[in-house]
């Protein structure tokens, strides 16, 4: 019989393996691409210049420790930066685009946010079923499309 995982785990306590410095440098540089080329894309060009940070164990700022290993990014916007939980390429990209979209709209995940995240949606974003269920309203979770308005 398998045993089942306690309910206090979460996706990153049950992360495969610590990233290699290497591992780390390689990916941030390419999500560091991906943000360029999602600015483009999907943003007009118009979100200015952050840095993607990439880190094995993601700490937020103001957040408590126990409640941090929730959390797979961060958007700075103060600092101009986002940091990622160092996630392989290209696996984070739906976690970039949603910190991306707290750059065009503002740190809370309220009504501007959602929009946001809507917008992405109809664009074709690679936003991920998380973000859909959680952000997109229009998303119909009985066929994982979007909704047409």
């Amino acid at each position: 019989m398998a045993l089942k995982e306690p309910r206090n785990q979460t996706w990153k306590d049950r992360k495969e393996y610590k990233a290699s410095e290497p591992e780390i440098e390689n990916w941030e540089r390419r999500y560091q691409e991906l943000y360029t080329t999602f600015n483009r894309l999907y943003f007009s060009d118009q979100l200015p210049l952050y840095r993607v940070s990439l880190h094995d164990r993601l700490e937020v700022p103001g957040i408590p420790l126990a409640l941090s290993k929730h959390v797979a990014g961060y958007c700075d916007k103060k600092g101009r930066r986002i940091d990622l939980e160092a996630f392989p390429f290209p696996k984070g990209q739906s976690i970039l685009l949603h910190e991306m979209a707290h750059v065009a709209s503002n740190v809370h995940h309220g009504p501007k946010f959602c929009q946001e995240m809507e917008r992405l949606a109809a664009a074709g974003a690679p936003i991920g079923k998380l973000n859909m269920m959680n952000y997109v309203v229009s998303f119909d979770m009985r066929n994982g499309h979007v909704r047409a308005e």
